[in-house]
């Protein structure tokens, strides 16, 4: 876990998701990324290049698309929620566990 103490960069220890350990590289990236989140609420972190976010937006449209026309999922024109949506596919079961994401 990643923290900030009067401008100093800390690392401490979290039970992250049943997971034993956790390893966390502090770049100048990562510290950036840190400040922004202190300072405006949010960060966007680039995990995915260009093909694997349409891979996942293809799949998330085909799954989402198909769960509302089965009564699956309910949509108020704007957005859906997916539940448990690593178990549609495993594209996303993968992301979850994405070194970038963790």
């Amino acid at each position: 876990v990643l923290f900030s103490e009067d401008g100093r960069v800390s690392v401490g220890a979290a039970d992250v998701g049943g997971l034993d350990g956790i390893l966390v590289i502090v770049d100048d990236e990562a510290l950036g990324h840190n400040q922004q989140l202190l300072s405006q609420g949010y960060t966007v972190v680039k995990v995915l290049g260009v093909e694997e976010a349409r891979e996942v937006r293809d799949t998330l449209d085909r799954i989402v698309s198909k769960g509302v026309e089965n009564g699956l999922f309910y949509s108020n024109g704007y957005q859906v929620r997916v539940p448990d949506v690593a178990i549609h596919d495993s594209v996303f079961s993968e992301l979850l566990v994405h070194p970038l994401i963790l």
